[in-house]
């Protein structure tokens, strides 16, 4: 926010250079090697092409679907191929020998179920996290230094409170500590579903402390509980897939919010440029802010998965 407000939005991403290069830097200087004497192992390009070609066209069907509807060829053919393509990628890497997915590892209840409750937990708070600035600066009129903080304040939460939900991941296993941090951010998304024009700062910013405090108790056990249901041969692919499943449901939570703000904008009778317009927002905010609510319940949907998967998994400690 203080970069938009000063030097430009160009600059959220100019900044990263340095600090990438720093980290490439220590990288290289501290990191030792490991597994020195290990085979040669042969990368899954074709895996990795085809769950390139199942996600992209799916993320693009959804954020397309308000502007084309269920019945346009390409929003059709983009599903169809994505579909495809999925079942090609399950194909294959069942068949490979050093898979990028590793199917096999989904048969382990505590590993499914913790990757399960990633994607969903990361698709919602990506979501609320992509929709809130519309709400705060078009609604609200923030600026954008000023929504920095507000939404800082959820972080400073996890900061906080993350080592702690580690420590306790340690004796009392993942199961309660996920369910719980997963049900914190339920409550927190319900808040922000009821915000409107007349919220305080002070309304503003508990919901963000609430998901701040779940994420925080919810993130820590949930990756000790990955790591520690797999093999130790298999703990490097199944922190890759741990990103890679964080990151899809990430892209997937953004298209998805996009979908339904989208969709309620439209349902109200706003065109496509009134949608886009700024003015729009200050002309008729309570549509806006109406759309903006909806949105926000149909995904805390979706974080209820993520409860109950966290509270099915099983009762060993990762």
């Amino acid at each position: 926010g203080f970069l938009i407000d000063t030097i430009g939005w160009r600059w959220i991403f100019y900044i990263n250079l340095p600090i990438g290069i720093w980290g490439a830097y220590l990288a290289w200087r501290v990191m030792e090697e490991t597994r020195v004497d290990q085979k040669e192992v042969e990368i899954d390009f074709l895996g990795a092409f085809l769950l390139f070609l199942t996600t992209s066209l799916l993320i693009y069907a959804m954020n397309q679907l308000p502007h084309f509807g269920w019945s346009h060829p390409t929003f059709i053919l983009a599903t169809a191929i994505s579909c495809a393509a999925l079942a090609l990628l399950v194909i294959t890497e069942l068949k490979t020998k050093t898979p990028i997915v590793s199917f096999s590892l989904f048969r382990n209840r505590l590993f499914s179920s913790s990757m399960l409750s990633l994607f969903f937990i990361t698709s919602t708070q990506s979501a609320i996290g992509f929709l809130m600035p519309f709400y705060l600066q078009n609604i609200m009129g923030f600026s954008p230094s000023q929504m920095g903080w507000i939404i800082i304040a959820g972080s400073v939460v996890i900061v906080m409170v993350a080592p702690i939900a580690g420590w306790l991941s340690d004796r009392l296993g993942s199961r309660l500590l996920c369910t719980v941090g997963s049900g914190l951010i339920v409550i927190g998304q319900f808040f922000i579903a009821s915000l409107d024009q007349s919220s305080s700062i002070q309304r503003i910013i508990f919901p963000f402390l609430l998901s701040g405090l779940g994420w925080a108790i919810f993130n820590s056990p949930n990756q000790s509980a990955i790591l520690g249901s797999v093999p130790m041969d298999k703990a490097g692919a199944a922190s890759g897939m741990t990103a890679t499943t964080a990151r899809t449901g990430g892209a997937m939570g953004i298209a998805l919010s996009t979908t339904l703000f989208t969709y309620g904008l439209s349902s109200a009778g706003l065109s496509p440029s009134q949608i886009e317009s700024p003015e729009s927002w200050s002309a008729s905010p309570e549509l806006f802010v109406r759309s903006f609510n909806h949105a926000v319940q149909m995904i805390n949907f979706l974080t209820l998965l993520s409860v109950f998967f966290s509270a099915v998994r099983g009762a060993k400690r990762g």
